[in-house]
């Protein structure tokens, strides 16, 4: 699948999004707990976010050790950012390696051609639909 990698200014990788349309939370819920070294998946209902306006974190989970999130920027958004949750500008790099890995299971992850074409007709991106 297609990701948009987020660099830093020395080129290395320390978070990517997925478009929310082609991957729903359970779907990365389940990509991630696939992935190996990867513990405690856990993802926030949305009972829990009623109680907690203040956070666009829908799934925290841990790999080799590190706490990562997946957040939807503003509880409604077209992507998914997935990245470590601690980063500043002078611990980005830090990270590089363990979202590499990360980042390598979304790109295996295949989308039905069917879903895509329905998720880019209903977005209006003909861009995507036509591409080949």
């Amino acid at each position: 699948m297609k990701t948009d990698e987020i660099r830093d200014e020395h080129g290395e990788l320390y978070a990517f999004e997925v478009r929310s349309d082609l991957l729903s939370l359970r779907k990365i819920e389940n990509i991630l707990a696939n992935i190996h070294e990867t513990t405690e998946v856990i993802r926030n209902r949305l009972f829990l976010g009623i109680f907690n306006w203040n956070t666009d974190i829908r799934i925290e989970f841990k790999y080799k050790g590190i706490d990562y999130v997946v957040k939807e920027a503003f509880g409604d958004s077209s992507m998914y950012w997935i990245g470590p949750r601690e980063l500043s500008l002078e611990n980005r790099s830090k990270y590089s390696e363990e979202t590499k890995h990360i980042h390598e299971s979304f790109l295996k992850f295949k989308i039905s051609p069917v879903i895509k074409f329905l998720c880019d007709l209903t977005s209006l991106n003909f861009r995507e639909m036509f591409k080949p």
